[in-house]
């Protein structure tokens, strides 16, 4: 089966929503479409965008390889975030597909693949971490005229913060792996 009849069968079954497939996400819009990372070849990472009946929408090359998606509650904006331990914010439009901006991270810091938009699209959290260390840190940017501005960070979030989600009253939840990282390889 091809990943196109499967996208099909699944959103004809009604289920597309809730299965939270990884780095994918469903944007809230009129025309709906899924989003998500993958790889073309050998080392080409894109992320797409694909109608619900399989066909291609747009593809974007990224730097390196993708993982979670953020995807703004009111804008036509997403956030694709490189997969731990990631160097790379990649911030489009997911209507038309055009490229806004490619944050890398902070000197000594990496991204750990996931973030959320606040739910006035104000702000995005990401999980973050010291390269040398794993502690985590959750980024906050502000989204200004369509680019992403780190503005504070939260810290004390024990080693290797991966998932983090916006709860319905404001507070955000985030995953703890508790694993130190050399790259991707375990150190504890």
């Amino acid at each position: 089966m091809q990943r196109r009849q499967f996208l099909k069968g699944l959103s004809a079954a009604g289920v597309l929503c809730s299965l939270g497939l990884a780095g994918c996400a469903l944007p809230r819009s009129p025309q709906r479409y899924l989003i998500g990372g993958g790889r073309r070849d050998q080392n080409r990472y894109v992320v797409q965008a694909l109608n619900l009946d399989g066909s291609l929408r747009f593809e974007l090359p990224l730097p390196d390889r993708g993982h979670g998606m953020a995807v703004h509650p009111q804008l036509p904006l997403a956030v694709c975030h490189a997969r731990r331990p990631g160097s790379f914010l990649y911030l489009f439009d997911h209507r038309t597909g055009e490229k806004l901006q490619i944050r890398m991270a902070d000197p000594g810091r990496h991204y750990y693949g996931h973030g959320v938009f606040s739910a006035d699209g104000r702000r995005l959290f990401t999980t973050e971490g010291v390269s040398d260390s794993s502690q985590g840190i959750i980024g906050v940017y502000e989204l200004t005229a369509g680019r992403l501005n780190k503005v504070s960070e939260y810290r004390g979030f024990g080693l290797g913060p991966h998932e983090i989600r916006l709860l319905p009253n404001g507070n955000l939840v985030v995953g703890v792996g508790g694993v130190h990282t050399l790259g991707r390889e375990p150190l504890n």
